[in-house]
């Protein structure tokens, strides 16, 4: 499904900007192939400089990365009771989610393939509060957003379910700073899920200025509302045991950190994706472990406010 659905967005949108920036598309996609190395590279660094306002830059990182961080936000949610309860009590009502830092929309991949194995929890609406300082990513998150709409009236056609509506409040902001969200107060009151995707390994020098951030998160959110940290293992380990630190210091008790390794779903199958786009700009990241020991790369922790 995801694969479908990030190829069905890549084939429309760079045909677009083929023709509007007088490319071919080989041309296009041999600039997408340079933004997808060099955030790589980037993403190895304490405070990573990537082009995400460039919109070939934000394709590349959909292409590369957005199918494997929608399984890994998938599982966890299979995983977490706290999620699983929190989706369930939504039940034809409202589901809020704020996504820090989610320009990318995988964590709404993620709940609509949850959605279409456990349709007897869908709900009324989705609303999606994402928190993105970069604000052309709006741009890809919409286009997603109305690629899965699609999928899921699709799946859902002649059954009693009726697909969600899908809502989204795109907030630019510096998400690490908590002077940011002093005119968005009420923003926050009702929110069920605050999901941090891969946001903390992209700022790994301001985890100072993240423990002031989720402190103030959680004196707004309401109670029971779940916090969710989904990131790579790295350091050995002491990365995590930093970005635990920032939670506990900030008020919440201390979670429990869980590891996830594994491939993509059976389902989701590169070759999908098609020789064009597989040839010219490599493989989707597909797997979750290291390749000599085959250690987990990524934790995972779930933490409620009380």
């Amino acid at each position: 499904m995801y694969i479908q659905i990030v190829k069905a967005v890549l084939d429309e949108v760079v045909e677009f900007y083929a023709t509007d920036l007088g490319l071919s598309v080989g041309e296009i996609l041999a600039q997408i192939r340079a933004h997808i190395d060099n955030t790589a590279k980037e993403h190895r660094q304490d405070e990573p400089e990537i082009e995400y306002g460039d919109p070939l830059c934000r394709l590349g990182y959909l292409y590369r990365h957005a199918t494997a961080n929608a399984t890994l936000f998938r599982r966890v949610l299979r995983d977490s009771d706290s999620l699983k309860a929190k989706v369930r009590a939504a039940k034809r009502k409202t589901l809020s989610i704020c996504s820090v830092g989610g320009g990318p929309g995988t964590e709404l991949l993620g709940l609509a393939k949850y959605f279409l194995e456990w349709p007897i929890d869908l709900p009324r609406k989705i609303k999606f509060t994402v928190l993105d300082n970069v604000a052309q990513w709006s741009e890809t998150w919409g286009r997603l957003a109305e690629a899965v709409d699609a999928k899921l009236q699709e799946a859902l056609e002649g059954s009693d379910e009726e697909s969600p509506t899908i809502a989204d409040h795109f907030i630019e902001f510096d998400a690490l700073d908590k002077n940011s969200y002093k005119h968005f107060q009420y923003q926050f009151v009702k929110t069920d899920i605050v999901i941090f995707n891969y946001l903390f390994s992209e700022n790994k020098a301001r985890l100072s200025d993240a423990k002031r951030a989720i402190t103030h998160l959680a004196k707004i959110a309401p109670a029971g509302c779940v916090f969710v940290v989904i990131d790579r293992r790295e350091r050995g380990g002491k990365f995590t045991d930093d970005v635990v630190d920032a939670f506990y210091k900030a008020g919440f008790a201390k979670p429990k950190v869980k590891t996830l390794a594994g491939f993509l779903d059976m389902d989701e199958q590169t070759a999908d994706m098609g020789k064009l786009f597989t040839e010219t700009l490599g493989l989707p990241r597909v797997k979750f472990f290291t390749d000599v020991y085959r250690d987990p790369t990524v934790f995972w922790f779930e933490t409620v406010k009380e």
